[in-house]
């Protein structure tokens, strides 16, 4: 046992360089050891962490299955977890869950003794938590991102960080290390920046804050990728920039740069658009999907107070369909009109012809009828080339009042 306030120790370039999400830098910097015996803060941050990782990627059943038995001081994250006011949020859950420990407990050591992964376990216990984690998983970006802003304003309340010679506690420094290589900014004592790592691969990861700490940027990469994020702390308004390796591009506006909050795009390598959407708390109002070359939308889903709306357009641009599937309900036709704009099913009954989205340069379409707005008998998908020819049917299926039945 370490001794009890035990800050873990680190470098003012290793906890930057876990920019955006600086939490990573306690669980990376305490081992299973030195956890137990961790000051409160760092403590709390490394549970929460290791909570927070295995819940939302895995469930309840996940962080039971790695960690009841492998995290030293188990039996207390809920207790050390308290002791840092930032995470009051995530206590009810943190400790209803470990409440559920004791009877799941026999169950969970029972799958230890097999080399298989417990899939029959998870699956056992799936829906007795999954109203606990659906609420979790709301809430749980912006804690993640609360205690990364708790840590940027007080760093030295959770971490013994080594101290560089000629850093002033008022004025401002410019550091060079590791043969220049690492290049930092001080101002009162700490790294505003802009701070840039050189990488070994021609790329420099850049990480700089406002002032007051309460807007960071930072620019990261891995292998060939490209990610530049930014977030304003008190709002949790946030935004990113990311370029993967084949050159396509993605801009988002998020709320704790991960849940999608405003207008997002992305782009192929060549600049054409694949992707627009607004959305709010993570929930699409509006997207445009499957563009021409040249930049139309051939589909629009639009989420509204009756259900989601499907709107399809002919390579003209023109509407070609509309439909509407309630929650829990059947897709129902609104509209269905040819190239020309004449209606196809007056009243919802009549000829359905949907145009599709045009793959690997061939045009899609697909056919059936329509009853009262509903699909009924055989629909049928179908692809020609660009002028025409090569006539093929891809798929099809039989529907009855607008299911799906062969």
């Amino acid at each position: 046992m370490t001794n009890p306030s035990f800050l873990p120790p680190i470098t003012w370039p290793a906890l930057l360089q876990t920019a955006p999400y600086f939490q990573s830098a306690v669980s990376g910097a305490l081992t299973a050891e030195t956890l137990p015996g961790a000051a409160p803060l760092p403590r709390a941050a490394c549970y929460f962490d290791l909570f927070d990782g295995e819940v939302s990627n895995g469930g309840v059943m996940q962080y039971f299955f790695n960690r009841a038995f492998r995290t030293p001081g188990f039996e207390d994250v809920p207790a050390s977890i308290a002791q840092n006011p930032v995470l009051s949020p995530a206590l009810p859950f943190v400790a209803e869950v470990h409440a559920a420990w004791s009877s799941v407990a026999s169950a969970v050591a029972a799958a230890h003794k097999s080399e298989e992964w417990p899939e029959e376990l998870f699956e056992a216990h799936r829906e007795r938590f999954d109203a606990l984690e659906t609420a979790y998983f709301k809430i749980r970006n912006e804690i993640s991102q609360r205690l990364c802003a708790d840590i940027v304003q007080r760093p030295h309340a959770y971490f013994a960080i080594e101290p560089i010679p000629d850093v002033p506690a008022k004025g401002i420094a410019h550091i060079v290390l590791r043969g220049g290589t690492h290049r930092l900014r001080f101002e009162d004592g700490f790294p505003i920046g802009p701070n840039i790592f050189d990488k070994r691969d021609g790329h420099c990861d850049v990480v700089w804050f406002s002032r007051d700490r309460q807007l960071l940027h930072a620019e990261t990469g891995f292998m060939g990728s490209r990610t530049r994020a930014w977030i304003h702390y008190p709002s949790q308004a946030s935004g990113s920039w990311h370029v993967a390796e084949d050159g396509r591009q993605t801009i988002e506006a998020t709320r704790s740069l991960w849940e999608r909050h405003g207008l997002s795009e992305s782009f192929q390598a060549d600049g054409s658009l694949e992707h627009a959407g607004v959305y709010r708390h993570g929930t699409a109002v509006w997207q445009d999907l499957a563009f021409d070359p040249d930049g139309k939308p051939r589909l629009r889903i639009e989420n509204r107070p009756d259900g989601e709306h499907e709107i399809r357009y002919w390579p003209s641009g023109a509407v070609n369909t509309e439909s509407i599937t309630p929650e829990g309900g059947r897709e129902r036709y609104l509209r269905c009109l040819d190239a020309e704009g004449q209606d196809l099913a007056p009243g919802g009954t009549g000829r359905l012809y949907e145009s599709l989205a045009r793959e690997n340069g061939r045009l899609g379409w697909r056919e059936g009828n329509l009853v009262g707005g509903y699909l009924d008998g055989v629909v049928r998908w179908l692809e020609c080339a660009a002028d025409g020819s090569d006539v093929q049917e891809t798929n099809r299926c039989l529907y009855r009042n607008g299911e799906e039945i062969g």
